[in-house]
């Protein structure tokens, strides 16, 4: 696995908060990073065994998405940790 990075370079962190769709889209927390082990409080690594990525929280609705990269095109860092 690769370390998802953005378009300028920095690492992902748990915590932050990306927006996914080119300005418009959901806002999702990043919740768990699996390649580094990390964690957020509330949430279980071993509950996602083939995630090969993040795994994040939509802000808004609490719904749950995996991702295996970051889009320089439509993903951007909102806020971070």
């Amino acid at each position: 696995m690769n370390i998802l990075r953005y378009p300028n370079g920095e690492d992902v962190r748990l915590g932050d908060i990306i927006d996914i769709g080119e300005g418009n889209g959901p806002r999702v927390r990043v919740v768990i990073i699996s390649y580094l082990g990390q964690v957020a409080e509330g949430f279980d690594i071993h509950d996602w065994p083939t995630l090969d990525g993040i795994l994040c929280q939509e802000v808004k609705s609490g719904g749950l998405l995996e991702l295996s990269e970051i889009d320089p095109n439509e993903d951007s860092l909102v806020q971070r940790a």
